[in-house]
């Protein structure tokens, strides 16, 4: 009996920096995006727009939603446009993001560099070293907050909705 511990390259830091006086970061796994996105001829054509509002229909690949019953298909279409995976972010592929392959059962294998975040899966750091010692926490000061190493150059940082750091 043992604990498995799943240790991912990079994560993203969730906490504004403004919050880091409380001594703790809020930090998401950046993961692979499941093999049925790319199955979705909606998603296809751009992978953000699992972020954003769609009709029931985008949600999912042509084929399943034509497995829906009826009462199904109209349960729905009453929801009217939703977001349809709260519980994920897609980034736009960035060159820092590891260039990785998707194998469908129903496609060639497609690489990608797109990642995303699972908000189930969060974890959170604590710690007395983890300091702000002004109104803000510059991303070098994060990155020295949670790693303990040398300076690293800011292009490590990708400009999205969150801040890419290199995992200890």
């Amino acid at each position: 009996m043992g604990i498995d511990i799943d240790i991912r390259s990079f994560s993203v830091l969730l906490t504004p920096c403004c919050s880091v006086r409380h001594r703790q970061f809020t930090v998401a796994p950046l993961l692979a995006i499941r093999s049925s996105f790319v199955e979705n001829p909606y998603f296809q054509e751009d992978m953000t727009r699992i972020n954003r509002r769609m009709e029931p229909n985008q949600a999912v690949s042509p084929d399943v939603w034509e497995k829906f019953s009826p009462q199904e298909k109209v349960r729905r279409a009453q929801e009217g446009r939703t977001y349809a995976f709260v519980e994920l972010f897609i980034f736009e592929q960035n060159h820092i993001f590891p260039e990785y392959e998707i194998h469908s059962k129903k496609l060639r294998a497609i690489k990608t560099r797109h990642c995303m975040i699972d908000f189930r899966h969060l974890y959170r750091l604590n710690g007395e070293d983890i300091k702000n010692s002004g109104r803000y926490c510059s991303k070098q000061k994060c990155w020295n907050c949670l790693s303990g190493r040398e300076p690293i150059s800011e292009t490590k940082f990708p400009n999205t909705s969150g801040e890419l750091l290199e995992r200890i």
